[in-house]
Parts: C-alpha cells; sequence; structure tokens
C-alpha cells in the first residue's frame, strides 16, 4: 500500500481576493502583517545571497569534476607511475559525485510540497466543520491552521516560505545551497546529496591524498619539483590539484556538520521548525529510527539509495500516522482493495516497513482518501454549507526561490 504523491497546484491566488468563508484571521484572532519597505529590502537581500550560494555550489561540484578526473587522474596520476589505479579511482569518485550532483539538481528544482489543490477542494467540501486554528509555534497535531499570508487553511506540519511566497507541506526550511525550500517532496534528496556529497569528498581525499600531500610541498619549495616538472605536470595543473584538495576538505567538514544536525532529526521525524517545539513530546515520533526515516524514503528499497520519490510512500503530506493512537481508517486486504476496519496504531510494526494506517491504494476513490483526513482533522458530520470563495494554492515553480517578494506578498494575512 502506497500514498499517492502529493502533486502542486496548478493555479495561483487572485491578488487582492479575501479569504475565504469561514477562515478570516480576524475570526482567529490573527492579527494582519504589515508590510514594509526595508523588510522587503531585507527580502531581496537575502534572495541575492541565495542566488550566489547556489551558483557557489554549481561551481564546486563542477570544478570538483574536473580537477580530480582531467588533472588528477589525466595527468598526475599517470605522470607519477601511479596510472594502474586510473580506472577503480575513477569508478569510484564518478559514482558519488554522480549521485551526489543528481541529488542536487533534484532537490533544487523538485516542488518541495506546495499545498495541493485537492487539500483546498476539500476544505470547500466540508465547510464549516472543519476546526481551523490559528498557527502557533508549537505542535499542533491534528490541526489545521490558516495561513496568515496565504489566507488558507494548510494541513499539520505545512508553514509558509516568505522566500518562495507558498505554503511548504511538511515545511523543515529554505536551503540557500540548493536555493529550494526543502519540504515533504525533496526533503529525501536534501538528505541524499549532503550523504553523496560527504562520500564524493572523502573518496577524493582518500585516494589523492599522498599526491596532494608532494604537490604541496613542491609547490611551497619543500620538494624538488624536477620529477613533476620531468613528468609534464605543470604549475598550473599543480595548483589546480591543490585548490581542489582545500575545497573538497572544507566542503567535507561543512557537511560533516550538517550530517550531524539534520540526520539525528530525520531519524526523530522531526523537521528544523519542530526541532524547537516544547510545548509536548514529539507526537509524530513513531518509535525507532527506520519508521521515522520511512516517513522521508519511503518503505525500504532500493529507491531508498537514488535522489527519486519514493515508491511507497508512508504519507501523503496531509495525514501523518501517530503511535499510540486508534483512528478508523483504511487497510489493504489481501487481495488488494480497501477495506474500513479499526485499526490499532499501537500494534502495526514499522520497523519491518508497514505502511501507515490510512494508506490507500492509488486506484482507491478519491473520497476514501478525503474520509481519512475527515478523521484526522476532526471533522464533524453535521450538515453544512461549502466555504465560499476558497482561491486555488499558489503554484510553486522553480522562479519561485529567484524573484523579490512584492509589497502584496509582505502586507498578505
Amino acid at each position: 500500500m502506497s500514498f499517492p504523491v502529493a502533486q502542486s497546484p496548478d493555479g495561483a491566488r487572485p491578488p487582492g481576493g479575501r479569504p475565504p468563508l469561514g477562515m478570516s484571521p480576524n475570526s482567529l484572532g490573527i492579527a494582519k502583517t504589515g508590510g514594509t519597505g526595508p523588510a522587503n529590502n531585507d527580502t531581496a537581500f537575502w534572495i541575492c545571497f541565495f542566488r550566489i550560494a547556489f551558483a557557489w555550489s554549481m561551481i564546486v561540484y563542477l570544478y570538483e569534476a574536473y580537477a580530480y578526473n582531467v588533472v588528477f587522474l589525466g595527468h598526475i596520476l599517470p605522470g607519477l607511475g601511479r596510472g594502474a589505479f586510473t580506472f577503480p579511482f575513477l569508478i569510484l569518485f564518478n559514482l558519488a559525485w554522480g549521485l551526489a550532483f543528481w541529488s542536487y539538481i533534484q532537490a533544487h528544482l523538485t516542488d518541495p510540497g506546495a499545498v495541493p489543490q485537492r487539500w483546498l477542494q476539500f476544505v470547500k467540501n466540508v465547510g464549516e466543520d472543519l476546526p481551523i486554528t490559528p498557527p502557533r509555534q508549537e505542535f499542533q497535531p491534528g490541526k489545521a491552521t490558516l495561513c496568515r499570508r496565504c489566507a488558507f487553511a494548510r494541513p499539520e506540519r505545512a508553514h509558509h516560505c516568505q522566500f518562495c511566497g507558498i505554503c511548504v507541506l511538511r515545511y523543515d526550511h529554505h536551503c540557500p545551497w540548493i536555493n529550494n525550500c526543502v519540504g515533504f517532496n525533496n526533503h529525501k534528496h536534501f538528505l541524499l546529496v549532503m550523504i553523496y556529497s560527504w562520500l564524493a569528498s572523502f573518496i577524493g581525499l582518500f585516494t589523492c591524498f599522498p599526491e596532494l600531500m608532494r604537490c604541496f610541498s613542491a609547490l611551497v619549495g619543500m620538494e624538488d619539483r624536477s620529477e613533476w616538472e620531468a613528468s609534464g605536470i605543470s604549475t598550473a595543473a599543480m595548483v589546480t590539484f591543490v585548490i581542489f584538495g582545500f575545497l573538497a576538505f572544507l566542503v567535507l567538514v561543512l557537511v560533516s556538520m550538517l550530517l550531524h544536525t539534520y540526520l539525528p532529526w530525520a531519524t526523530q521525524n522531526l523537521t528544523t521548525v519542530e526541532e524547537t517545539y516544547a510545548n509536548m513530546a514529539n507526537p509524530f515520533d513513531l518509535g525507532n529510527q527506520n519508521s521515522n526515516v520511512a516517513q522521508i524514503f519511503g518503505t525500504f528499497g532500493p529507491d531508498w539509495f537514488f535522489p527519486v520519490q519514493p515508491f511507497s510512500p508512508q504519507t501523503d503530506g496531509v495525514y501523518f500516522p501517530r503511535a499510540g493512537e486508534d483512528i478508523p481508517g483504511y487497510a489493504a486486504s489481501p487481495r488488494g482493495d480497501a477495506a474500513e476496519q479499526e485499526i490499532p496504531m499501537a500494534n502495526r510494526d514499522y520497523s519491518r516497513g508497514g505502511s501507515a494506517p490510512g494508506l490507500l491504494n492509488e486506484g482507491t476513490e478519491e473520497l476514501d482518501v478525503e474520509k481519512l483526513w475527515r478523521l484526522r482533522y476532526h471533522v464533524s458530520r453535521r450538515a453544512h454549507q461549502p466555504r465560499e470563495n476558497t482561491r486555488k494554492a499558489k503554484a510553486w515553480s522553480p522562479s519561485c526561490c529567484s524573484r523579490v517578494p512584492n509589497q502584496e506578498d509582505e502586507e498578505l494575512f
């Protein structure tokens, strides 16, 4: 069983539109967030910084590939009489580098998880029966909150990114190095970027360390350069090689620090935003590291190692399972069709790759998924009127992270 991957909305919020019926910020005690010139200038500064960080990251990736393959493997290693190691080193480094660069491109280009239009239609359909609460800087499990900028209800764990101008499912943070938000759809890619970048840097340094030390010593005059000159290795190639070693070491240290931070949070099913919350124990911790990581990577399989969407996702970005709760949901029968039943979550063994309760096959009726949402968000079953004027969520595109928000973005609720 698997959740369908969340899809981005294809429409945009009409400028100056009114909040949908029953979703007024004033009715929920939320003050209007005013926009000012200096605030917009600050945002413009950070947008410029993100572009520079992204460009620098691309340059480092491409430079290291060139320096290792062309300079080290093509000139230095054969010139020093170690050409037999060229092919195995070529395979090792480029396998890790290729996966790192692929993950990087995917993390940058993938929609991080804009609130799907299906959720907004669900909000409209259930009308006033959906409880909507003001957003707070604390855990709010099972609660739809009102975004004060977009002025529509969003699912649990979704937050607004001021740089992209959209609400993102399971929002983690806006990363300057990939120039994109890290959210429900690309959190896996973001982690793989760090893992494979660390691995590529380690392999690069480990395989060339003796030559790197000799090259540095020759450049600073601690070693005779006659052997290098006799081998046809130019000073420019030596300088390029030493710069490669410095950058690889720098990346190794910086990524090690990032992994030390983000991997533990992933194993606890926490985001950067949620890590600061202290109003209750983490309600999304499923009790073991494998289950928590599966919330990002999906059920364990070969797709874990590649920057692709999980083959068997454990959540749809709107509903997140919680350990120790009983909820009427859906489980697949041996024939593969859905049958409604009571599912004791506390008795489920997530460590073996079991799917989250309420998971539906892709062929299941849409109303079945929405029935699960009704249970999660405590939608009452009394007669209701649909919400009026429910707008479409703003769609994500790569240009979202490269634009300067206008005055309207700053002045939204």
